[in-house]
């Protein structure tokens, strides 16, 4: 890996070089994409604001949270140094405590507050991490178009429905607002070298205090090395200041799970054994996300058994042809290579995760990770628009590939709708 000299005079991208000479058009579709993509997110979260608290979660750490449903500032600074059983996320629970501070009160309900505020707040993370998603896609793949049907393929996927519907999936929101951030933060050059670098460490805690995904800081020096940015001795260090930052973060997670008895549970029961597991948690998320007719709220543990059993031999197949589409496209379709492998550095921990957990997959696991298959997608679609459009006209060209894309997109969009109502109670 090479390691250029510390200094601020790289050579800028072309999308750099397009923004210094961008026509006033250009400049508006800076503006217009983050604003499409966020009015379709908001417009897929929207079915969501009229749900409740629920069961579980909801009440253990929003409705019946002492330190939640008594705002103070003593409260925030404690919840800093508060374990709820395996969970450490002290961030998500400070954002409870704002929106429960301007909740409308209903003593004569059910719950004392009303759960719309957290709604909006939920749905508004999700707008603003399709806008990081369409910034990050737009970086890595050097180019705008795939940026924005990047935006709007993660504002309007199934696998969404989940964290932005359940109160408690704030913690996959917030945690996915940051990361992403530490990943646009990261990858390629940057202006201002040493305030870029605090700013990625900062938003790198922050996600770490909402929900950690530890692979993050080696996603992104991953992407540095891979499209060719000049790696400086800076960058290099701050790539090791966020990886010590995770591990730590990481030991704690798993003391916490320790201590909470999720391992010895999980051992004591009958369940397939933890490969088994793994294909098969990665099997439903591949599965669903090209065709989510199967996504539920709780998946239960597969049942043992071996490894020449059919659902997991399917598994490796399909696993297999993935790492195949990877390698194929390494040369011929980098930005489609580079979302196929930031896809399973994002997922892997998620995976091993799940393992400790009484079921096999959940949906909010996705929420980040698919970022990468999304890019891979987009890339394609976008090179193949452009291969066609030197064969037949434009409009065919786009009739071709951009229709297909588009009901695939309201697809999702409706069957989003369809699942947000088992969300409500």
């Amino acid at each position: 890996m090479p390691i250029a000299p510390d200094s601020d005079d790289m050579q800028p991208s072309p999308e750099r070089i397009e923004d210094e000479v961008a026509t006033p058009a250009r400049r508006w579709q800076r503006l217009g994409c983050p604003l499409i993509i966020a009015a379709i997110a908001l417009a897929f979260g929207w079915p969501t604001r009229h749900g409740s608290f629920l069961s579980g979660d909801d009440q253990r750490l929003v409705t019946e949270h002492f330190l939640v449903n008594h705002p103070s500032l003593a409260h925030a600074g404690e919840l800093f140094t508060t374990f709820h059983g395996d969970l450490y996320q002290p961030l998500p629970m400070v954002t409870f405590q704002l929106d429960y501070a301007r909740a409308e009160r209903t003593p004569s309900e059910r719950f004392p507050v009303s759960a719309r505020p957290f709604h909006l707040t939920n749905i508004s993370l999700h707008a603003l991490n399709a806008i990081l998603a369409y910034l990050l896609a737009a970086r890595l793949a050097r180019c705008r178009r795939v940026g924005l049907l990047v935006g709007l393929m993660f504002a309007c996927h199934p696998f969404a429905v989940e964290p932005v519907a359940w109160i408690s999936g704030r913690m996959i929101l917030l945690a996915t607002t940051f990361s992403l951030a530490t990943l646009c933060l990261c990858i390629g050059p940057a202006k201002s070298r040493l305030g870029t670098d605090a700013a990625a460490i900062l938003t790198w805690i922050a996600a770490i205090l909402s929900k950690i995904v530890p692979t993050v800081p080696i996603a992104a020096a991953w992407c540095d090395y891979v499209q060719g940015s000049p790696l400086s001795r800076r960058k290099i260090a701050i790539y090791v200041v966020l990886i010590l930052l995770a591990i730590g973060g990481s030991y704690l997670a798993l003391q916490a799970t320790e201590e909470a008895g999720f391992l010895e549970g999980m051992q004591a029961q009958q369940v397939a054994p933890m490969p088994i597991r793994l294909l098969l948690a990665t099997r439903y998320y591949l599965e669903n996300y090209i065709w989510p007719i199967r996504l539920a709220a709780w998946s239960p543990p597969p049942a043992d058994m071996t490894i020449s059993s059919p659902p997991p031999l399917t598994a490796i197949v399909e696993i297999t042809l993935l790492v195949t589409l990877a390698w194929v496209a390494r040369k011929r379709l980098p930005a489609a290579y580079v979302g196929i492998v930031l896809f399973g550095i994002l997922l892997s921990p998620l995976l091993a995760a799940g393992v400790a957990r009484n079921f096999l997959a959940a949906d909010r696991y996705m929420y980040l990770p698919i970022i990468g298959l999304h890019l891979a997608v987009a890339a394609t679609a976008v090179a193949a628009l452009d291969e066609l459009s030197q064969r037949f006209s434009r409009v065919r060209a786009d009739l071709l590939v951009g229709l297909p894309l588009v009901l695939v997109l309201a697809a999702w969009m409706s069957y989003s709708w369809l699942l947000s109502p088992t969300w409500r109670s």
